[in-house]
């Protein structure tokens, strides 16, 4: 699936920046752990609010992802006391993973961003060392047409 997945976002005619950035996320097996655990996580959730509590499957997992993302409108909120004290703990454990994700998705852009400025620079440094050559060429061979004047 990861081939997958790359190849859809790296696919002819959609070769942006972009694109091989989240080609290159689902590429690595840690960003499929990270999202593997927010995905378990919503899905618990959305499976226990609606035995526990009662609600329909779409309220379960829209109050799961308002609550780990840490919106909370207060339209949803558990009745029982079960459900009140497993969101304790799913506040806890799923925010954590979620901010894991979020951790590393940014780490990952740092470094590609890092990355892709690195090479520009190194690209601007070889022309610069091209274009110094050249003048010193050229220096050195106005110095040669004056020693033959004199």
């Amino acid at each position: 699936y990861k081939v997958i997945f790359a190849y859809l976002f790296m696919k002819e005619g959609a070769r942006g920046r972009l694109n091989e950035f989240v080609a290159r996320l689902f590429l690595n097996s840690r960003f499929d752990v990270l999202l593997i655990l927010v995905l378990i996580t919503l899905s618990v959730g959305t499976v226990f609010y609606s035995k526990v509590e009662g609600w329909s499957v779409l309220d379960s997992l829209y109050f799961s992802v308002i609550t780990l993302s840490t919106v909370g409108y207060g339209d949803l909120s558990p009745v029982t006391s079960f459900g009140k004290f497993f969101t304790i703990f799913y506040i806890i454990a799923g925010i954590g993973i979620l901010l894991g994700l979020i951790n590393f998705i940014t780490d990952e852009a740092l470094r590609y961003k890092i990355r892709g400025k690195s090479e520009k620079k190194v690209r601007e440094e070889a022309v610069n060392v091209i274009k110094e050559r050249k003048a010193e060429k050229r220096e050195l061979a106005k110095r040669k047409k004056r020693k033959k004047l004199f």
